[in-house]
């Protein structure tokens, strides 16, 4: 995988993001332009790309957790699921045993309520 190969390059990325945050505050305390938040206020240019800088780098952290969840060579979340418990369904008929991944789901919606 590439992030999985490239995690310095993503390192560098979000440091990079970092740096260029501080330098919009700075500007932006130099200019006196004051960040706005709510309903009704426009947002100024400097603010807008701040914001997106700051989503740029909670993206690659995402992307990153993502990846290292599937593990080197995978393109899919396939048979990596935490959340799935094993547990013994019905039994084939060439009776073999086969430990499935099942999901709990009385848990999940007791949780999720």
């Amino acid at each position: 995988m590439f992030v999985i190969e490239g995690m310095d390059k993503v390192r560098k990325v979000i440091e990079e993001n970092r740096k260029l945050q501080k330098n919009l505050m700075q500007i932006a305390q130099e200019e006196d332009i004051g960040f706005v938040y709510g309903k009704g206020k426009h947002k100024p240019e400097i603010q807008k790309l701040y914001e997106e800088l700051e989503e740029c780098g909670t993206r690659l952290m995402e992307y990153k957790a993502c990846f290292e969840i599937m593990g080197k060579g995978h393109n899919s979340y396939s048979k990596t699921d935490m959340e799935a418990t094993f547990m013994r369904m019905k039994e084939e008929c060439d009776k073999k045993r086969l430990l499935l991944e099942i999901f709990q789901y009385r848990l999940i919606t007791l949780v999720s309520q």
